[in-house]
């Protein structure tokens, strides 16, 4: 009985008029869901510059640290290597480090970095961990 006389109460309210109830319901939905896409697509946006940014600052150290060591391995080694046209010879392996017998020195004076004693795998390795 409660629920009839409510409902004949709104029927009667709405008689005549444009905005009844259910329109005004409707509305709120509608209006609520414009709301909830609207902040799902800031959030996004925001999500995918700050994952560009991270990026930008993880391979930008890695890639600098690289070209230090390629500039650097290049012209100690009298030219480049056989990959870029140059002779090859026993040096010419990029992992290898004066403590096991030959290659490039991987001084910070080289690389201008000092972050992992200036190498750029570890350097990499660090960022992959930290930002994946």
């Amino acid at each position: 009985e409660v629920w009839r006389a409510y409902t004949a109460q709104v029927h009667f309210s709405n008689r005549g008029q444009w905005w009844t109830t259910g329109k005004k319901r409707a509305m709120k939905k509608w209006a609520l869901t414009f709301l909830i896409g609207v902040t799902q697509g800031i959030l996004a946006c925001i999500s995918n510059y700050a994952c560009k940014a991270l990026s930008k600052v993880k391979f930008g150290k890695v890639y600098a640290m690289l070209e230090a060591e390629f500039a650097s391995s290049s012209s100690s080694l009298g030219g480049g290597s056989a990959a870029m046209g140059g002779a090859a010879d026993e040096n010419d392996d990029l992992f290898q480090d004066d403590e096991f017998g030959g290659g490039y020195s991987q001084s910070n004076e080289n690389t201008g970095n000092s972050t992992f004693g200036g190498s750029a795998f570890l350097t990499y390795l660090f960022y992959q961990t930290i930002f994946a």
